[in-house]
């Protein structure tokens, strides 16, 4: 009788055990993949960061370099055309 209980038990009960460490295995396979994507976004949050303060140090240079040329220094005549006369003069 004793022996028809456990050999019943360990039928049951032996599937069930390699099912839950089959389900174990995966769960921290999933938890590695999530640190490792936690670390990733660590690491682009980061970059996204450096790029930002990049463009703001980049705009201003570019507005101070503007001011620096003054308001009308981009429409003058440029050199190779010499100054304004009338076409046919």
């Amino acid at each position: 009788m004793v022996s028809l209980i456990q050999t019943t038990i360990a039928t049951v009960l032996g599937p069930l055990v390699a099912d839950q460490a089959a389900l174990r295995q995966t769960v921290e396979r999933q938890t590695d993949a999530l640190r490792e994507l936690e670390r990733e976004n660590g690491r682009q949050a980061a970059e996204l960061e450096r790029a930002a303060s990049t463009i703001v140090a980049l705009g201003e240079e570019n507005a101070a370099l503007k001011a620096s040329h003054g308001p009308g220094a981009w429409r003058q005549t440029p050199w190779w055309l010499g100054p304004r006369c009338p076409r046919g003069a």
